[in-house]
């Protein structure tokens, strides 16, 4: 029952989040000059390094023999397996936040 809240709590917390930021980006839109470039995207660099600090560790874990660097690759893979799920809902809300906000007005 807990893990049930829990994720239900995960993407209403991602669909809250999903309608502000598209508020706050239609209003910035508005803000904006006619003839401003568009704003650039952001280019995710926190994922890439989620991803490549536990290989980085597993590599020197082997270079140097190490079995408590092995032990933390361990741990901080089983950490990412366990937050995947939880990511994977805050963001579904957030993307489905985002297209309730956009309403076509004809």
């Amino acid at each position: 029952m807990g893990l049930i809240l829990t994720f239900a709590g995960l993407l209403a917390a991602g669909y809250l989040y999903g309608r502000l930021r598209a508020a706050h980006g239609l209003r910035r839109q508005r803000e904006r000059p006619a003839g401003a470039p568009p704003p650039r995207p952001r280019t995710g660099v926190a994922w890439l390094a989620i991803f490549v600090v536990p290989v980085a560790i597993l590599l020197l874990a082997q270079m140097l023999q190490s079995d408590v660097l092995g032990w933390v690759f361990g741990l901080s893979l089983m950490f990412i397996a366990a937050m995947l799920p939880c990511i994977a809902l805050f963001f579904v809300g957030a993307r489905l936040g985002g297209r309730a906000s956009r309403v076509t007005r004809g």
